[in-house]
């Protein structure tokens, strides 16, 4: 497994800043679940953000997409002799743990958080990040915000069914991928690359 990045706010301390220029890479697998009606891509120019993240929107601001996004969490190959498979959830536990760390930290450096599950509003000024969950009652996290003018592309690179690998990429290098809930993926890829998504089917 490879883990990594390729990987309405108000301006403020929450904010992330141009960093290094670098390019990473992201490829595992794992198991979806399903999308909240609340927070699917539509075709409209203005989309109501559930309140759990509209405290963070500037009024200056307009939401125009949201979506549910993921990175993998690590998966070792089990048996079903229950002491070994058990053995290897907590080795990928620990696993996952450390791996986490690090996405963390290098994509807070290289300015575009990411998480294992996040929240993610397309701004007309920004892309804003939290750390969340949809069915969690925990508030959101915000990671911090990419300045859509740092945006130069947002594509689907691969084609298939379920989550839809996402990669966006920065004007100083930076490579950015990460998992999209299907639903919402193309409004998602549309609003960040001015229109010009292509379906991923």
């Amino acid at each position: 497994m490879r883990l990594g990045l390729r990987a309405r706010v108000r301006s403020g301390p929450g904010q992330v800043t141009r960093a290094h220029t670098r390019h990473f890479a992201l490829s595992a697998r794992f198991a979806p679940t399903g999308v909240e009606s609340a927070l699917l891509g539509v075709d409209h120019d203005v989309m109501e953000v559930p309140a759990r993240f509209s405290s963070d929107i500037a009024t200056s601001e307009t939401a125009i997409a949201v979506a549910w996004a993921r990175t993998p969490r690590p998966n070792t190959p089990g048996t079903t002799f229950y002491s070994i498979h058990a053995a290897i959830e907590v080795v990928d536990f620990f696993r996952g743990r450390v791996a986490l760390r690090k996405l963390r930290a290098d994509s807070a450096a290289a300015g575009f958080p990411l998480d294992r599950k996040m929240a993610m509003v397309v701004t007309t000024d920004r892309l804003l990040i939290w750390r969340a969950a949809r069915h969690s009652p925990r508030l959101p996290v915000l990671l911090g915000d990419v300045p859509r003018a740092r945006i130069t592309s947002a594509t689907f690179p691969y084609v298939g069914g379920g989550w839809k690998v996402v990669r966006v990429e920065l004007e100083d290098g930076v490579r950015v991928q990460f998992f999209v809930d299907p639903v919402s993926a193309v409004a998602f890829v549309d609003a960040l690359d001015g229109g010009r998504a292509e379906v991923a089917s």
